[in-house]
């Protein structure tokens, strides 16, 4: 070894530690600017997905006390229904009348169970509406964007796949003919 050579840079070394210091600083800094850059660029998407997450729990939630509320609707139709049918058994004359206001009542719960079904298709049409606008609005589309879209950073060139060799095939045995 050159032992000049190693005094030169041994001295170079020892006499300018700040030197190497402020240079790791400033190769580091680059990379921190950087880094800041892209948390910044995270943070206003992520906070208008939070805002539209809230939106989107808040019209789950109205939706599902709608449900409910319908819900109790239709038992309680059901059980008004079970009242009348059981006091018409109760007063009914004759089997003949029984049957005859029991057939009329039918037609009640066939509208009523109708009723019922469209009033609760209704909520979740209307549920359905209002969150595929709230998912389908520009700030959702932007946001979603700016998400997908990470910070580019440079990568080193790829290298060329080496060069495969054919192999040569496996020829069958051969069979002696004697």
């Amino acid at each position: 070894m050159n032992l000049a050579f190693a005094d030169v840079i041994g001295r170079g070394l020892f006499n300018s530690p700040k030197a190497l210091g402020d240079a790791a600083l400033e190769g580091g800094r680059g990379a921190a600017i950087a880094a800041a850059r892209a948390i910044d660029r995270v943070k206003a998407p992520s906070h208008r997905l939070v805002e539209i997450g809230l939106k989107a729990n808040a019209v789950a939630h109205e939706s599902l006390v709608r449900l409910v509320e319908s819900q109790r609707q239709v038992i309680d139709g059901l059980m008004d229904e079970s009242v009348r049918r059981l006091e018409l058994l109760a007063e009914a004359q004759s089997v003949r009348t029984l049957v005859s206001e029991q057939i009329e009542m039918l037609a009640d719960t066939r509208t009523r169970l109708g009723d019922d079904t469209r009033r609760t298709l209704a909520i979740l049409t209307d549920t359905r509406a209002r969150l595929t606008e709230l998912f389908t609005s520009a700030p959702t589309k932007a946001a979603a964007k700016d998400v997908a879209q990470p910070a580019r950073t440079p990568t080193a060139p790829r290298r060329k796949p080496a060069v495969v060799r054919k192999r040569a095939q496996k020829r069958a045995p051969r069979r002696s003919s004697r």
